[in-house]
């Protein structure tokens, strides 16, 4: 017991250290960059910005012509579109344009798959939350309902002969559809009453690699880059092998992807594909 204790505390202690290192690695390249990149970025920016005027201009104009349309049409699932349009996500890589350096503009492509994630699970959560009032709710409107009619049905049972009210309960024995006994118990109510005030449990839901690129490419054509394709090229050249380690330079190969895509879409194609699979 005692051993796999100290085993736990080591590994937490690696785990401090590893975020350390990884915190004063950033803070050197972000130094460094300071240093290397912002005397000359207007010069940099200029002769990249002539390599890329191309590729930005296309994409930019197919991103106009993409912006009006819904997000089945880039092959989000229907249980993953968001009512909210992942505005949060958008917002996040709007902020591409002011960050100058490329650590900061890594950082805006970390916290846009972030909103995408956290929008994610957030409208997943709250569309849980809302079936499980709902259920509730319809229970006790069926159970109103339920004893409304057996109401009525003694009521109306009131006002007949003894000959048709015996020759009518032999039927109801045989063949009646509602309930002998009331629905709503005091434990019923309570159950109700218990499910409605608890807080809602928080699930995490995940997004799969095929699932992500789709959105992500949605967030894209509904966020004004200027320069998209220069802002590629700008971060693949000057980025450190470092700084590209884990999920950085996996966002980047996605955004880099996106860019393609949109760059190759035939929109004509894709409207016409996606009509086949509609009807």
């Amino acid at each position: 017991g005692g051993g796999g204790g100290g085993g736990g505390r080591n590994q937490e202690l690696d785990e401090e250290e590893d975020m350390r290192r990884s915190l004063m690695m950033e803070l050197i390249e972000e130094s460094l960059q300071r240093a290397v990149v912002l005397p000359v970025y207007q010069r940099m920016q200029e002769t990249l910005l002539k390599l890329t005027k191309q590729r930005d201009a296309t994409i930019v104009a197919k991103v106009r012509q993409l912006r009006f349309k819904d997000q089945e049409f880039f092959g989000i699932r229907p249980e993953q579109v968001s009512p909210t349009k992942w505005k949060s996500a958008c917002f996040e890589l709007s902020q591409m344009d002011k960050a100058v350096l490329p650590v900061h503009k890594l950082a805006v492509l970390l916290s846009t798959a972030r909103a995408i994630y956290n929008t994610h699970s957030y409208e997943k959560n709250r569309e849980v939350d809302i079936k499980r009032v709902y259920a509730v709710q319809r229970r006790r409107s069926i159970c109103a309902t339920t004893l409304d009619m057996q109401k009525k049905a003694a009521e109306s049972a009131k006002s007949i002969s003894p000959l048709r009210r015996f020759m009518n309960s032999r039927r109801t024995d045989r063949h009646s559809s509602l309930p002998t006994e009331p629905v709503i118990t005091a434990e019923t109510i309570k159950d109700d009453k218990r499910v409605l005030e608890e807080p809602p449990k928080i699930q995490k839901f995940l997004l799969a690699a095929d699932e992500f690129f789709p959105i992500f490419v949605y967030v894209l054509v509904n966020t004004d880059i200027k320069h998209p394709e220069f802002t590629k090229t700008f971060l693949w050249g000057l980025c450190s092998k470092l700084s590209l380690n884990g999920e950085t330079g996996y966002y980047l190969t996605v955004y880099e992807a996106a860019l393609e895509y949109v760059y190759n879409m035939d929109i004509n194609q894709v409207e016409r594909n996606n009509s086949k699979v509609a009807t």
